[in-house]
């Protein structure tokens, strides 16, 4: 595993120095011509980001006791979208220093009339170390902008270890340039589930409303290909099994996304 995050870390690393490397060798007129480039014909997107949280929260419910660190690489054109999303506990607990989670990705996204935002895709997650079963989820998001605000949906069905449980949430957000380097975006939402997803990942055996949720995050970018994201999100548990089930029924946290893009 030392030798897996090594590897991990070293990827990154060459990542973000291509990146940086790139970017500095762009021109204004060099970025102007690949704004209005076709489609088709713009170079691959290159995402790598460090997400560090003071703990693993997922869809209502915490998954560490302590810090975690969450980095990602993703690879996308023409819409399509692949890569991989892991965290990695930080403080004493278990499974410090090791993944406890892989997440590999594939998604595909478009948007029609510059207001309607369409995106499935399928995520395997894999949970190394731990000896919880793999399993699988095909999802879709739809978002729909109103100016500076948008609405969201999310659509969730696990295809093999809880086969058939759904997961879903509705939401309402914000966001809004603030100036050329800082932008924030604000967002509040309700998410429900049946007894079988219930029961899959939080141990319920009741379906119905899970929780609600506000986040906000300022995100400033001192160049066009970094960024440094600020964030927190604050969760109420509203099933009444579910609440009696956690330690806190009131999730909170917070932490900060280290990313460069290409």
């Amino acid at each position: 595993m030392k030798k897996t995050t090594a590897l991990f870390l070293f990827t990154l690393a060459i990542l973000v120095s291509i990146f940086a490397t790139a970017r500095a060798e762009d021109t204004t007129d060099a970025n102007a011509n690949t704004a209005t480039l076709p489609e088709k014909t713009r170079p691959l997107s290159l995402t790598a980001e460090f997400d560090f949280n003071s703990r693993y929260l997922w869809r209502g419910v915490y998954y560490s006791q302590g810090a975690a660190w969450q980095p990602s690489v993703f690879i996308s054109k023409w819409g399509l979208s692949a890569g991989v999303w892991t965290t990695m506990n930080l403080t004493n607990e278990l499974y410090r220093g090791r993944f406890s989670e892989i997440d590999p990705t594939l998604s595909y996204e478009r948007t029609f009339f510059d207001k309607l935002t369409i995106k499935p895709s399928f995520a395997w997650y894999f949970y190394p170390n731990t000896g919880v079963p793999s399993t699988g989820e095909l999802t879709l998001d739809c978002s729909y902008a109103l100016g500076d605000f948008y609405i969201a949906a999310l659509q969730a069905v696990d295809i093999r270890q809880y086969k058939g449980g759904y997961f879903g949430s509705l939401g309402a957000g914000y966001t809004k340039d603030l100036s050329d380097t800082f932008s924030f975006d604000g967002f509040i939402s309700t998410a429900f589930a049946t007894a079988k997803w219930n029961n899959g990942y939080y141990g319920v055996s009741t379906g119905g409303s899970d929780y609600v949720s506000a986040a906000v995050s300022l995100t400033a970018r001192p160049w066009s290909w970094f960024y440094v994201k600020p964030h927190l999100q604050y969760v109420i548990l509203t099933t009444k099994a579910l609440r009696d089930s956690q330690a806190d029924p009131n999730p909170f946290v917070v932490g900060v996304a280290i990313g460069a893009e290409y």
